[in-house]
This record gives structure tokens, sequence and C-alpha cells, in this order.
């Protein structure tokens, strides 16, 4: 796993330059996934950071706190 909570590597950052492959999904680059309610998702989709080859061992990407996850 990659450790650099907030910097221009961490996480949710590199899966979030990728669009979202999820059919019901299909977040564009730089946004947060959307779950079925629309809301924002509290985990990225696995279609999604499997983009990443640093992270395709991860078992989740949360979304980060910033992306305010649950809101509308």
């Amino acid at each position: 796993m990659l450790h650099n909570p907030g910097g221009i590597n961490a996480p949710y950052q590199l899966v979030k330059s990728h669009v979202c492959l999820m059919s019901t999904c299909q977040a564009p680059a730089g946004s947060p996934g959307r779950a079925t309610s629309g809301k924002v998702a509290l985990k990225y989709h696995t279609a999604r950071f499997q983009l990443v080859p640093a992270l395709r061992s991860e078992l989740r990407v949360a979304t980060p706190d910033v992306r305010h996850p649950g809101s509308a």
C-alpha cells in the first residue's frame, strides 16, 4: 500500500485520475464514485482502483473525507 495520505501519490489521488468503469457509476476522472443512491461512495469501486498497478492488491481504497462520502 502507498503511505502518503494527502500527497499527490495518495491512493485516492491515483484512483481519481481514472474514469470509473462500473456501469452504474461511470464517474469521470477527477470525481469520486457514486453509490446507486447517487451519493458519494464510501470507497472507490474496485474496477477503478485496479487500473493503478500499485493498488491492484488492495482490497479497498476509501474515499477521503475531503470528498464528503455520503453527501448528495
